[in-house]
């Protein structure tokens, strides 16, 4: 008997983007949905598979989106059904619970009354340190206006002496 997995004499050489796309896979089993023949562009690729590529064969350039088939070994499992469309818990929601509906009203309340505290410290810090800065500033103030009236004096008798 001849080896299945032994690479071929002559790899046939990879395809281009104007090579018309693969012929359809050989028909599935009953019961096995058959597999999607063009793949979204926002699917991702294939995980790569140690038994598809011979280790011999050279690495085929990434074929379009219309070229590409998926890989033999995803062929007989079922596709992935999307994620947002099945629930990752099989069990049905939960029943409306009204107590639990009061309790997450109740919740929000509290936060919107921390939120209030926190927001009256704020504002007391802020009024805080503007009465600091103010103080900061008061000695400056009182240091120019003491300043104005030498200087006017001084002034006061450069004119005096140019009058004379």
């Amino acid at each position: 008997m001849a080896e299945p997995s032994a690479p071929p004499e002559n790899p046939p050489p990879p395809p281009s983007i104007d090579d018309p796309p693969s012929p359809p896979l050989p028909s599935l089993p009953p019961g096995n949905p058959p597999p999607p023949t063009q793949p979204s562009i926002d699917d991702p690729p294939p995980p790569p598979s140690s038994s598809a590529a011979p280790e011999n064969s050279p690495p085929l350039p990434s074929a379009s989106p219309e070229n590409r088939s998926p890989p033999p070994s995803a062929a007989p499992e079922d596709p992935p059904p999307p994620s947002s469309a099945t629930p990752h818990n099989p069990s049905p929601p939960p029943r409306f619970d009204p107590s639990r509906m009061i309790g997450i009203i109740r919740r929000k309340a509290l936060i919107k009354d921390l939120a209030a505290v926190y927001h009256a410290e704020c504002l007391a810090y802020c009024q805080e340190l503007l009465e600091l800065q103010r103080k900061c500033e008061e000695p400056q103030l009182a240091v120019k206006p003491s300043e104005d009236p030498r200087k006017e004096t001084t002034r006061a008798m450069k004119r005096q002496k140019k009058s004379r």
